[in-house]
């Protein structure tokens, strides 16, 4: 699984991740927004962590930064 997320991007979903983990602990009083944003910010982290986002491998999407480098 190569790498399509760069530096940047993953400390991006990183902060996202948590701001929508945080939402989720705080609406949890409502199910649906609640599940719905912790599965939001599980995923974010996910891509996060791993360096890898299948939606930009299928819309050909790549901010990593050694595919960057072509100079």
């Amino acid at each position: 699984m190569p790498k399509n997320v760069g530096s940047l991007d993953s400390w991006v979903r990183a902060g996202l991740a948590i701001g929508c983990l945080v939402l989720a602990a705080a609406f949890n009083e409502v199910p649906a927004l609640s599940l719905v944003a912790a599965a939001v910010g599980i995923v974010l982290m996910g891509t996060a962590l791993t360096g890898h986002c299948p939606l930009y491998r299928a819309f050909g999407i790549d901010t990593h930064r050694s595919k960057l480098q072509h100079h």
